[in-house]
């Protein structure tokens, strides 16, 4: 409300589990703590998410894109879930 009329728009982008290294090790190390193979932690990950994927992290880049955009430019106090429509992250 504050910045509004300067035209500062303020909106937060939450991306779910991203593809990559970090999250590579994530199911490493939960694989060795469960005693179960990487895959089988990954499979579990999916099944977490709606669209059962990872969220690419171009998916991210997309979304703040366009929020930055014209098509974005009424668009603000808003959290925008970029998830898959995770309902846990629980691995």
């Amino acid at each position: 409300m504050e910045l509004g009329p300067f035209g500062i728009r303020v909106n937060a982008v939450c991306p779910g589990p991203v593809e990559g290294p970090r999250i590579e090790g994530v199911y490493a190390a939960k694989a060795a703590t469960r005693g179960v193979s990487v895959e089988e932690i990954r499979a579990a990950s999916r099944q977490k998410s709606s669209l059962r994927t990872l969220i690419a992290p171009d998916d991210v880049a997309a979304t703040i894109l366009f929020l930055c955009s014209d098509s974005g430019a009424r668009i603000s106090g808003q959290a925008l879930a970029v998830d898959g429509h995770s309902e846990t992250l629980r691995l």
